[in-house]
């Protein structure tokens, strides 16, 4: 299951520790953390092997040792909210802050850890106006899914490279599309979604075709 924190709930990353002393027990924190003071409340998402973490306005952090750098994506107007690593592979979901084009969602994807990023374009999909991508999971390094909203999934089996789109649940008379917010699979057929504005769990064995 992905460690991904969609959204960090704490004001600060801490260790919590308990000890004694004089026959009372206190609860203290340390900030483990660098960039805790200023990018609190900004962090959206983080990679399982916790080397990278990306937010709002275009924030990507990656870490190196124990020190956490910035890496300048040119994204400062989409808010970033997934990001996902198998091997030397990456990928990154979010969507556009402002008008225009707000909720647009943007994916970037690199083959070589990091090192080089490069924005894959889904215009040929003709998502519709304002279809956020909220969360990006892969299976292995082909198979991968992107949750979205406007109740659309995106699936890939080449890396990112291409995808098509899937729409899990059409509308029927009066419902509202579902605005799906996490994805997982563990092997690239069985895949669940989650989706908050009808708060639903959904579920696919046949890898969401």
């Amino acid at each position: 299951m992905s460690k991904r924190f969609l959204g960090f709930m704490a004001a600060v990353l801490c260790l919590i520790g308990i000890t004694a002393a004089q026959g009372q027990t206190y609860i203290y924190s340390v900030p483990i953390n660098p960039w805790d003071k200023e990018y609190t409340g900004a962090v959206r998402g983080i990679s399982e092997g916790g080397t990278w973490a990306v937010g709002a306005g275009g924030l990507v952090l990656r870490k190196s040792g124990t020190t956490w750098n910035t890496v300048d994506l040119g994204l400062a107007e989409y808010d970033l909210n997934a990001v996902r690593f198998v091997g030397s592979y990456g990928w990154i979901v979010g969507e556009k802050k402002a008008a225009p084009d707000k909720y647009k969602g943007v994916l970037m994807r690199t083959i070589d850890g990091g090192i080089n990023w490069a924005e894959i374009s889904l215009s040929a999909l003709n998502l519709p106006a304002g279809t956020a991508f909220k969360d990006v999971y892969f299976a292995d390094a082909n198979k991968g899914y992107i949750a979205c909203g406007n109740g659309r999934v995106l699936k890939s089996t080449n890396g990112g490279a291409n995808w098509t789109e899937i729409i899990p649940f059409p509308l029927g008379s009066g419902e509202s599309y579902r605005w799906y917010q996490s994805v997982y699979t563990p092997d690239g057929v069985k895949v669940r979604l989650t989706a908050d504005n009808v708060g639903t769990v959904d579920s696919t064995l046949g890898g969401g075709n």
